[in-house]
């Protein structure tokens, strides 16, 4: 660092910054808006030492100082080893107590890194986004890990890496030279892996739970119209829960216990409802709409139970929350939380009351999901207790 900060490099840092983030600044704004903030130093400093060259340059940072520094063996070695060394991606094929064995998904090599945190913190199938320096062979160590991906990134990272390198280039060279845009891409493609995903039902409509509430003589006379409908669209699935299939309907529910309401998974299909309720009274039903985003009411059905009756009898809002419980419980096991002290899942469950403490949110997920969502997209509860040691 002594050495990249001598004001020979000021044309070259002020140059990376432009070719790193965009930004033209001067020397003193680059050094205190980036050199100074630990996780920009983090991804920004070592693709400046080891990675970039200025336009008149034919060496990097590292290469000059390799060069020209005065380095007993062993220093000069691993200082080499950096140089070479490039930021890509590497699937853990293997995880022993105190390594890690990867695949470069650029060269196909493998290489074991011992380091017995690292092992305790990836599982079989993960992507490593990160920096290796190879010590030997077949032997490396970790430099810094920008991201950890799970094993369904794998396909469009491969699809990447054959579009930068498929053309018979050097992976090493061409890595090196994209290591800003793989940087961005790793970030946007773990945004996109983690955010569940739109719900919509089989008609095409984005999942809405729509509720009308019932009350009054209207609810007396509803009771009174159902008992005499036909019964070839309209099923009685529960005490005072009834369930309309039609046209124009895949499945409405005319909840009558509790809080009655007319419930449906769209605001057309409870359109349809409504008008299929109407039909049936001779009179048109009074009352407002109330509309919940599906995310939202799923992460609080999680969180805090509920989502009665919809789990039990709506196959298409069981089915989404099989989909969006497998991106949000990636999220969730590395988010900061206040019943966890504000650590993360991952990190609390390290300690015999930090453990405690997870097992019992998960439990709470099993209440809620009861095991019959079984798994989805390769993950699940039983994934999440493996992913957490549990």
């Amino acid at each position: 660092m002594s050495f990249s900060a001598m004001t020979c490099f000021d044309s070259w840092l002020v140059a990376a910054v432009y070719r790193f983030y965009g930004l033209e600044v001067d020397v003193a704004t680059a050094e205190a808006e980036i050199l100074e903030d630990e996780g920009e130093r983090i991804r920004f400093f070592p693709w400046f030492l080891w990675d970039f060259r200025a336009d008149d340059a034919t060496e990097t940072i590292g290469e000059r100082f390799v060069a020209e520094a005065e380095l007993p063996p062993h220093e000069r070695e691993l200082a080499q080893a950096l140089v070479a060394s490039y930021v890509g991606f590497f699937e853990v094929t293997a995880r022993h107590e105190t390594s890690v064995d990867l695949l470069d998904l650029a060269t196909q090599l493998p290489v074991r890194i011992p380091d017995e945190a690292l092992a305790a913190d990836v599982k079989s199938g993960q992507l490593v986004h990160g920096r290796v320096v190879h010590v030997g062979p077949d032997e490396g160590l970790i430099d810094a890990i920008y991201a950890v991906l799970p094993s369904d990134a794998k396909p469009a990272v491969l699809l990447e890496l054959e579009t930068l390198v498929g053309d018979g280039g050097r992976p090493d060279l061409v890595l090196k030279s994209y290591a800003p845009e793989m940087l961005d891409f790793s970030d946007h493609l773990l945004d996109a892996l983690t955010q569940p995903p739109t719900a919509e039902n089989r008609d095409g409509d984005e999942l809405t739970l729509t509720r009308q509430t019932l009350s009054g003589p209207l609810l007396a006379r509803l009771r009174v119209a159902l008992a005499d409908a036909p019964a070839d669209d309209l099923t009685l699935v529960a005490d005072d829960l009834w369930m309309w299939t039609g046209p124009e309907l895949e499945h409405g529910l005319i909840d009558l216990r509790g809080a009655a309401a007319l419930l449906a998974n769209s605001p057309r299909r409870h359109d349809a409802l409504c008008a299929r309720v109407e039909e049936l009274l001779g009179e048109a039903l009074p009352g407002l709409k109330q509309l919940e985003d599906f995310s939202r009411a799923v992460q609080r059905w999680v969180e805090r139970g509920g989502g009665e009756p919809w789990l039990s009898y709506d196959p298409e809002v069981r089915e989404a929350v099989r989909g969006w419980f497998a991106s949000w419980a990636r999220q969730w096991l590395d988010m900061p939380l206040a019943a966890l002290s504000e650590r993360t899942p991952r990190e609390a469950a390290r300690d015999a009351q930090g453990r405690a403490r997870v097992l019992g949110l998960v439990e709470r997920f099993e209440t809620v999901l009861r095991g019959e969502l079984g798994a989805i997209g390769g993950f699940s509860l039983e994934a999440l207790r493996s992913e957490l040691g549990l």
